[in-house]
C-alpha cells in the first residue's frame, strides 16, 4: 500500500471536557468513508489544552471528499462541545508511517520547520541517525506538508518540514539533545529553516 496522506488536525480544547468520547464519535462515521486508514490522537505534553487528530487516507482527495461531506458535518457537530477555538488543519506525507512510530513509542516529538529549505531532508537524516544511538530513541520519519504555509499570518509561505521523533519519556529526548554528538550535528537542521514549532504528544490509536 502507497504511503498515506496524514491529516494533521490540532484541536483547541476546554479544560476538563470528555475529548475521548468527542472524538471517538467524531471519528465513528468518518471511518466508514473511502480512502479511510486509521486515526491516532492524543494531547500535547506541554499544553493539554491542544489535541493532536491525525487521520490517515488514501489519498489528499478521499480526505477532500469527506471535508464536503454529510458526514464531516456531523464530525465537526460532535466535536464542537470540547472546542475552545478553531482547529487547524494541514496535510502531509511522511517518509513511513506515523502510526508505526506511535505503536512503539510512548512519547512523539512532533517539530513544524517553516521556511524549511531542500536541504533539510537530508540535514534531519544527519541528525535523525545521531539520535538513534541514544538512549530512549525509538523511531522517526519525516515529510512535507502539502499546502505552503506561513508561522504566522502575512509570513511569506512555503512547504512545512515536519519531524517526528518518537522517545520513551520526554526526558530521554531531553537528555539526549545535550549530549555532544547531537549538538554538534545540529547545524544539519538549523542553517536550513527559517522558524520552528516543537512540541510532544501521547498519541494512542483510535479504534473505531
Amino acid at each position: 500500500m502507497a504511503v498515506p496522506v496524514t491529516e494533521l488536525i490540532m484541536l483547541p480544547v476546554k479544560a476538563g471536557s470528555d475529548i475521548s468520547q468527542a472524538i471517538q464519535t467524531a471519528l465513528s462515521v468518518a471511518s466508514k468513508r473511502p480512502g479511510f486508514q486509521r486515526a491516532f490522537w492524543g494531547q500535547h505534553v506541554e499544553s493539554t489544552d491542544k489535541v493532536d487528530l491525525w487521520i490517515d487516507w488514501d489519498s489528499l482527495e478521499y480526505c477532500i471528499a469527506y471535508t464536503k461531506s454529510q458526514e464531516c458535518e456531523q464530525g465537526r457537530a460532535a466535536l464542537q462541545p470540547i472546542l475552545n477555538g478553531a482547529p487547524s488543519v494541514l496535510h502531509a506525507q511522511f517518509a513511513s508511517r506515523a502510526d508505526e512510530i506511535v505503536a512503539t513509542s510512548p512519547v512523539m516529538e512532533v517539530a513544524y520547520f517553516f521556511s524549511a529549505q531542500p536541504a533539510i531532508e537530508k540535514g534531519f537524516e544527519k541528525v535523525s541517525s545521531v539520535l538513534a544511538k541514544s538512549t530512549g530513541f525509538r523511531a522517526s520519519s519525516s515529510g512535507l506538508t502539502i499546502e505552503d504555509i506561513g508561522e504566522n499570518p502575512g509570513d511569506e509561505k512555503h512547504k512545512a518540514f515536519v519531524a517526528l521523533i518518537g522517545w520513551d519519556s520526554v526526558e530521554a529526548h531531553m537528555q539526549a539533545i545535550q549530549t555532544k554528538e547531537a549538538v554538534d550535528s545540529a547545524p544539519h537542521l538549523t542553517n536550513h529553516f527559517g522558524t520552528v514549532q516543537m512540541h510532544h504528544t501521547r498519541f494512542q490509536p483510535l479504534n473505531v
